[in-house]
């Protein structure tokens, strides 16, 4: 019977051996050799930059390689439906490093432009995880801004190649690129300080800067408005023939109304707004804050300390007084 038991003792031994196994198999992390398309659809307006991002895992034993579409995309010939690359792209491990072995090209194609990226044949001992990054912009290498539309950007068979050793193939469908229109105009409001403090009646006094972000001269409104109804004033109200770039300058004086109570706010709101398009505007805000008059008891009267000195130590004045009037007599003879 010892034996028999024995042996009956064994199988949940067994069992546990083998979850033991199993949990050990499934909590590794597994990894696979992979890549991961930059994400689509992009946008950007004419003229501005947009980067394409992808990444590639190698986690074998062997030597990786890859070869990173090529891409490429068509202008016909025409400035407004190219790009160009904004600096030479990148390729680096998620450390930062650059990694090893790269080989990159750009050259004109029938009717467009191709960027080919890949290893230079002696491929990638390191594993791990690297980034492809592809700065381009929305303008012809000569400066022509791209129309606003959409323009598809490809990966050569629809796919990012890689071996490790085997091979492994990664779908990779056309980049939607949206280039939108580029703002002719723009505008931004900032006031300095954005806050002040003043007993009733007195004036705050708040400077406005009026920047035209857009890329043409313009000519601005400007408006006030505030919720405590103070007396508000602007130094001009109007801002004329503003450059790109360029700054217009105001100033804002708030009145303290006369029965604010202590505390009391009043939130400011200054607006510009383009005299050609007053749809394209911007506003800042600001608040003045009532703080109370100061009631400190006023200053005693000179002859009042004088009296009270000479009452408090009457005795030691009169005999100051008196050595001091004989040492001038002392020093006169």
């Amino acid at each position: 019977m010892r034996f028999g038991n024995f042996k009956y003792r064994w199988v949940p031994i067994s069992l546990i051996l083998v979850t033991i196994l199993w949990l050990v198999i499934i909590s590794t992390p597994v990894f696979a050799t992979s890549a991961t398309a930059p994400s689509s659809p992009i946008t950007v307006r004419q003229g501005g930059v947009f980067l394409l991002r992808g990444s590639i895992t190698f986690d074998k034993p062997d030597t990786g390689y890859f070869i990173w579409g090529p891409i490429y995309w068509y202008d016909n010939g025409n400035a407004d439906e190219n790009f160009c690359l904004e600096n030479t792209p990148y390729v680096y491990w998620t450390d930062g490093t650059p990694v090893e072995n790269i080989a990159i090209s750009d050259y004109a194609i029938t009717n467009g432009w191709q960027i080919d990226i890949g290893d230079d044949g002696s491929g990638i001992a390191r594993n791990g995880t690297f980034y492809v990054d592809i700065w381009l912009r929305a303008a012809s290498g000569d400066g022509t801004p791209h129309s606003p539309n959409n323009q598809n950007i490809y990966f050569a068979m629809d796919q990012i190649t890689l071996w490790e050793p085997g091979t492994v193939t990664v779908p990779a469908g056309p980049i939607i690129v949206q280039v939108l229109p580029v703002l002719s105009r723009g505008v931004d409001v900032s006031i300095s300080p954005d806050n002040q403090s003043g007993s009733p009646g007195s004036s705050l006094t708040y400077f406005i800067t009026v920047m035209n972000t857009g890329i043409q001269n313009d000519n601005y409104d400007l408006t006030v408005s505030d919720d405590s109804l103070w007396t508000l004033m602007l130094s001009q109200n109007k801002l004329e023939d503003i450059g790109p770039g360029e700054n217009g300058n105001a100033t804002l004086t708030v009145t303290v109304s006369e029965d604010a109570e202590n505390g009391a706010t009043d939130d400011i709101t200054i607006t510009a707004a383009s005299r050609a398009d007053p749809a394209v505007s911007d506003s800042d805000a600001c608040i003045a804050i009532a703080t109370e008059v100061s009631t400190s008891p006023p200053p005693i009267p000179y002859p009042t300390i004088i009296v009270g000195v000479v009452i408090g130590v009457g005795t030691v004045v009169v005999v100051l007084l008196l050595l001091k009037r004989r040492r001038a007599l002392r020093f006169s003879r």
